[in-house]
């Protein structure tokens, strides 16, 4: 996400960028919001891994954690 950011702000095209990213950017004045009319509601967001019985615990608190996450903000 760093480089789409870094990319944008050098004024080489243009992103459709998470709201919270893009926010203090706008309200600084770095960002100007284009296409407003055409915006999404919802992201994809996919985890791969090989398989679910050899998956390392870590890997999992970090899968669940995520989830449960996204559902908050959903909520919100």
């Amino acid at each position: 996400m760093d480089a789409e950011v870094s990319a944008v702000l050098a004024g080489i095209g243009i992103d459709q960028l998470p709201s919270d990213l893009a926010a203090p950017l706008v309200e600084q004045g770095r960002l100007v919001r284009l296409l407003a009319r055409h915006t999404t509601e919802r992201f994809g967001l996919y985890v791969h891994y090989p398989q679910r019985a050899h998956l390392p615990p870590r890997s999992r608190l970090f899968i669940d954690f995520v989830v449960q996450r996204l559902q908050a903000r959903e909520r919100s």
